[in-house]
């Protein structure tokens, strides 16, 4: 290894919590460092890159759990119910800590092998019968005849009270309205919707919003930029005049305005690829539903839903929209994880979606939903996961709205458009609670658990 590569290396692993003075550093804090280098690795980044993104959190100097506890507090208001869950993960043990803005609430530690976390999301979606139910949905490996379907290690209930004891705190409660989930490993596509924390059958989604931050830097970096876009905040201008952040963010409610838009809807899928991908008819309904409430709405559907076709009309959007067939690759996540296009290029994959961060003329859609199979899945590392969401993120979009599973097209259909109203209204915890208030409409219309716990919010909220 050259001398070169080696200070990069070195600063990659400093520049994020820079130790700038005599207090000593927890080693937590050291190690995700250290993962989060080999995360973005995984994506195809260089050292030299790597070094430049940690670089622009230098100044945040997080070395224990009190500075990232008061950094929140510079972030989040502390009256509005805001919960930040963190998990860190190293040598088969799991570190969940609890936090509110300006406080660390409670920290604890498990004993658990990968296997067994990867195990637990196997799991419940067997015992959700969401395999079954949608088999005829599902992309098929070509010439693979299916034999004997797997089943549940565990019971639906004991594999949500085992992950009840390992994801959520003790002391929440529902004084909280907001969850910020910062995960570790495959946790951030786990559905926490499904957790019933509250003493009685409430789900944690009936009283809760949340939303995944796929690590301290997206949290950190994708809130100070929503503020500044949003509020026009300088927080350190604002830290200067003393001024109280959460008298600044009462009832701040936010509401979208989709004024570019772009849809790509069942396009022609390729016919000799190694996966069948069946015909998305219910994907149509749901799109023209939605777009119903977007009269500008640009579609791609069919043969035109060609990859350069969609990257020129997704550039520079306020939502781009995919209701295709999606993949995603534990092995590969970079070249096999992707969106189902139309050919003669007919895959958009992961390292396609993080290229364009270095085309000077393209600029990320502020908001991506990914209707597609399977999008919020990927490969685990210690420090998350590598799949489509992030690409999009690093890009420069602010939220990115995925699918755990394959979800029956009606109630996609339903929930995407409740979804879409709601975002049109002005809410707090936006957009992660127009989300919420869709998923309990649908919650009433299509009941089982399978068809409205599926879709998670990645990024953060204004």
């Amino acid at each position: 290894m050259s001398l070169i590569r080696i200070i990069l290396l070195f600063q990659s692993l400093i520049y994020l919590f820079p130790a700038i003075s005599q207090e000593k550093e927890d080693s937590t804090y050291i190690i995700y460092k250290e993962q989060l280098g080999a995360l973005f690795r995984t994506r195809g980044m260089d050292e030299q890159e790597i070094s430049s993104i940690m670089n622009n959190y230098r100044s945040n100097e997080i070395k224990s759990h009190h500075d990232f506890a008061q950094l929140l507090g510079t972030l989040y208001p502390s009256n509005q119910g805001v919960g930040v869950l963190v998990f860190f993960y190293q040598k088969d043990t799991l570190t969940q800590l609890f936090f509110t803005p300006g406080k660390l609430i409670s920290e604890k530690k498990f004993f658990i092998e990968k296997e067994d976390l990867s195990q637990m999301n196997n799991d419940i979606t067997l015992a959700l019968g969401i395999h079954n139910s949608l088999e005829n949905r599902l992309p098929k490996k070509r010439g693979i005849v299916i034999g004997q379907k797997p089943v549940p290690k565990m019971s639906f209930k004991d594999c949500m009270k085992k992950a009840q004891s390992l994801l959520i705190p003790e002391s929440f409660d529902s004084t909280f309205n907001h969850l910020i989930i910062v995960p570790a490993q495959n946790i951030g596509t786990f559905p926490f919707h499904l957790i019933q924390p509250y003493n009685n059958q409430e789900y944690l989604i009936d009283r809760c919003s949340f939303t995944i931050a796929p690590s301290l830097l997206d949290l950190i970096g994708l809130r100070s930029r929503l503020l500044k876009d949003k509020f026009n905040l300088n927080l350190d201008e604002h830290l200067a005049k003393k001024s109280n952040f959460s008298d600044f963010m009462s009832n701040r409610k936010v509401q979208f305005s989709f004024e570019k838009s772009t849809f790509i809807v069942n396009p022609k899928y390729p016919k000799n690829s190694s996966y069948i991908f069946p015909n998305l008819p219910g994907a149509e309904i749901e799109v023209e539903t939605i777009c119903s409430l977007l009269p500008s709405a640009v579609k791609l559907h069919g043969e035109k839903a060609i990859k350069s076709e969609v990257i020129s009309l997704m550039n520079g959007t306020d939502l781009t929209y995919f209701a295709t067939h999606g993949m995603a690759s534990e092995v590969n996540p970079m070249l096999e994880s992707y969106l189902v296009l139309s050919e003669p290029e007919p895959y958009l994959n992961a390292k396609d979606i993080m290229d364009l961060r270095h085309n000077e003329f393209f600029d990320f859609p502020d908001m991506v939903v990914l209707s597609a199979c399977q999008t919020g899945l990927g490969k685990s590392m210690d420090a998350g996961i590598v799949g489509l969401a992030r690409p999009f993120l690093i890009g420069g979009s602010k939220h990115v709205i995925m699918s755990l599973w394959n979800v029956d097209d009606h109630a996609t259909a339903y929930l995407m458009s409740r979804f879409m109203h709601h975002l049109l209204l002005p809410y707090l915890n936006s957009p992660a609670e127009p989300l919420r208030q869709a998923i309990i409409e649908t919650k009433k219309v299509y009941p089982h658990p399978s068809n409205w716990s599926s879709f998670s919010l990645f990024g953060v909220n204004y």
